[in-house]
């Protein structure tokens, strides 16, 4: 609140804010030098469980880029709008997964079944006990592929991805207790 700066460029919600009141006042406060902008939402399933009702079915229609974005704002302040003036929606370039999702998941993908969620939040930290893989050009690294986040925050992020339907641990066999992607159809 207060800042009127024209050199802000992004604006990134950590939580879901209070109402879209408030969502619109704190995303406004980029481009204001009128030039191209952008607001993030960070919001996973663990921040959708405790929204709750109407706030929580207008959030997730919002975050889930299947309509215009700003259509959604505007509707909740009880107005309408013709046409959307960019959206990241009707621009075509909307991204439902964070690029931290996208890489864990490509990462596992070529790993299933060989790690527990604690095991694989080790080694994407760097904190595994085994010593790390070596990196090659042209490959992409094993061992602390993540070593800018804590351990429990990456145990977060694969509970978010599993909750989201994109990893499951598997329940039986040889690789139970073991992540996997879903398209595995293993367990």
């Amino acid at each position: 609140m207060g800042i009127d700066h024209k050199i802000i460029v992004s604006v990134i919600h950590r939580d879901l804010p209070d109402s879209v009141e408030a969502y619109l006042q704190e995303s406004g406060r980029a481009g204001r030098d009128g030039g191209p902008a952008q607001a993030i939402v960070l919001a996973g399933p663990s921040e959708m469980a405790a929204v709750a009702g109407t706030k929580a079915t207008r959030w997730g229609t919002f975050l889930s880029g299947e309509r215009c974005r700003r259509e959604i704002l505007v509707e909740a302040l009880g107005a309408h709008i013709e046409a959307c003036s960019g959206c990241d929606v009707c621009d075509g370039v909307a991204r439902a997964e964070s690029p931290v999702a996208e890489t864990v998941s490509h990462w596992l993908s070529r790993r299933r079944r060989r790690y527990s969620p604690g095991q694989a939040a080790a080694v994407l930290a760097g904190t595994a006990r085994s010593a790390p893989v070596p990196w090659h050009p042209g490959r992409e690294p094993v061992y602390g592929l993540l070593h800018a986040w804590r351990r429990d925050e990456i145990e977060e992020a694969l509970e978010e991805l599993r909750a989201a339907g994109r990893l499951r641990i598997i329940k039986r066999g040889p690789w139970r207790s073991r992540l996997t992607t879903q398209a595995d159809a293993v367990g």
